[in-house]
Order: structure tokens, then C-alpha cells, then sequence
């Protein structure tokens, strides 16, 4: 209707003594739910978007299954996967350095982190992986539970970190050696 108003309208035939003697209308107003639609449609256009446009990697895992559901195109472009079906295929012992940084095999402590995340909820942080073309990266992590498609899983929000990380190691280095230097000279540094 030109006032904005949405009719559903369902019609059916009357039969009397079997024989076919008209039609009967029903006529509702779903005015409110069509509205209802129309925002969740909105709403899922919007989170598609910040999902699919994010800066940073979101891979969705599910832990029945031992591997991932979905992941946006930053995912794929962050482990340098040819595509998003074979990134998709792997699961989060693949993706990491055989140890993290602290000399904890990678495979005990990821299955520990989903189940935290599962459990406990949100937590963040810092996570060894391994690129397609066998590269590593440094990234920061948040694991998540959510439900998708019905099942319960965890969304990964992966920021790479790795050039802040070779940064951080070139100012210890300068540090120590500074350090050096100083302890070393016997005349007096003012």
C-alpha cells in the first residue's frame, strides 16, 4: 500500500454439496514483520561487510569437526593461501610454527586455547604461525565462542604483528649492546 502497509492475502476454494460454488479471502497485515525482515536483512549486510572488509584475518573453527568453517579474505591473504577452500582445509596445528615463542609445542597449547575459549570465553594473545610459502608470522589473537550455522564454534580475530615484533628484537639487541659497551669501558660515561 502507498502508506507503507504490507498485506499478506491467501485465497481457497468454498465448495458446497462438492461442487465449487466460489473463493474465500484471508487478508493479514504483516507490516511489522516485514519490517523485522528488513532490518535483519540490514543487519546481516553490515556484518558481512566488517567481516569480509576487516584489516585483520577472521577464521571461524569448528571444534566437532577439527577445522575451520569459514575465514574472511584477509585470512586467505595473511597465510598466502592460493585459495579460500584450501585455507579452509586446514586446521590450527597447520597454521602454527611447530613451537611458540615460549618452546611449548604448538599442538597442546592450541587445543588448549579453543577449549578456554569455549569455557571461559574471550582471550588474547600472542601466536606463532606459519604461512603457506612456509614463512612465520607473529600475531595477536582473540579467540572467541559463538554459534554459526547452529553449531558452537570459535571466531580467531588475527592481527599480524610480525613487523612490530622484528622491531621490538632490533631495540633489545641495541639495548644489549649499548649495555655492553657501557659495562665494558672503564672511563665514565656521562
Amino acid at each position: 500500500f502507498k502508506d507503507g502497509r504490507s498485506i499478506e492475502r491467501y485465497s481457497f476454494p468454498i465448495f458446497r454439496q462438492g461442487r465449487l460454488s466460489g473463493r474465500g479471502w484471508n487478508f493479514r497485515d504483516v507490516t511489522g514483520r516485514k519490517r523485522i525482515e528488513e532490518k535483519l536483512r540490514q543487519s546481516e549486510l553490515s556484518f558481512r561487510s566488517l567481516y569480509e572488509n576487516s584489516g585483520d584475518a577472521i577464521m571461524i573453527f569448528n571444534p566437532e569437526k577439527g577445522c575451520y568453517a569459514d575465514c574472511n579474505k584477509e585470512a586467505v591473504r595473511m597465510y598466502g593461501y592460493p585459495s579460500k577452500a584450501e585455507l579452509l582445509h586446514a586446521n590450527p596445528v597447520i597454521l602454527s610454527s611447530p613451537r611458540q615463542a615460549d618452546g611449548q609445542p604448538s599442538g597442546e597449547r592450541a587445543m588448549a586455547t579453543m577449549d578456554r575459549a569455549l569455557k571461559v570465553g574471550p582471550h588474547t594473545f600472542d601466536w606463532l604461525c606459519r604461512r603457506y610459502d612456509g614463512r612465520e608470522l607473529a600475531l595477536t589473537v582473540t579467540l572467541s565462542p559463538m554459534f554459526f550455522q547452529g553449531t558452537r564454534c570459535v571466531a580467531a580475530i588475527k592481527r599480524d604483528i610480525t613487523a612490530r615484533k622484528r622491531m621490538e628484537d632490533s631495540l633489545k639487541e641495541q639495548q644489549q649492546r649499548l649495555d655492553f659497551v657501557f659495562n665494558a669501558t672503564r672511563d665514565g660515561i656521562w
